[in-house]
């Protein structure tokens, strides 16, 4: 007669618990940019993702249409804008209910050493996590939209579609006076 213990026989039915094989590559968020266009941040950059009732913004006047305004958030206060619009892609609605938020830390941007600046992009809908390998990113940008190419890293395939890799840094220190 053999007799199992409950952590051998967890050990048969779960081999990769217990050997975990190791994985490469980079996690990424993917969301909706716009309706037809995907796009991607390197999810090590991302504090959180939320969804926030509109009242919850504050706007602040006299400011350019895709900064919404000023949002709280864990003891933080932060930006929220309007990522399709800052970027000039056509967008499906003007104002929502309720807004799905990217929320992003930025770095090289602080003052103090234990101050942390986050800013939050508004997005359409927050697509799944992923992860991929160097060799599946394509960093020449000359193919895609000039309006966005200042804000790209690259871009990749999946399943099908082209997902935009955005530079969060590029679209955080960008002149906020031209649109």
């Amino acid at each position: 007669m053999q007799t199992e213990t409950p952590l051998e026989r967890l050990q048969v039915l779960l081999p990769d618990v217990f050997n975990p094989k190791p994985q490469t590559g980079d996690l990424y968020l993917r969301f909706y940019l716009s309706s037809s266009l995907y796009a991607a941040i390197p999810l090590n950059r991302i504090v959180e993702t939320l969804r926030i009732s509109a009242t919850s913004i504050t706007p602040i006047p006299n400011m350019p249409a895709y900064i919404l305004g000023l949002t709280g958030n864990r003891s933080n206060v932060f930006w929220i804008l309007d990522l399709a619009q800052r970027l000039a892609l056509p967008q499906t609605a003007k104002r929502l209910r309720h807004y799905n938020i990217i929320v992003v830390e930025l770095l090289g941007m602080t003052q103090p050493e234990t101050k942390k600046l986050w800013l939050g992009f508004t997005t359409q809908q927050i697509q799944n996590t992923l992860r991929l390998q160097p060799e599946e990113l394509n960093f020449e940008v000359s193919n895609i939209m000039p309006e966005l190419q200042p804000y790209l890293q690259g871009w990749f395939q999946h399943q099908g579609e082209k997902t935009l890799l955005l530079n969060i840094d590029a679209i955080a220190q960008a002149d906020y006076s031209d649109r």
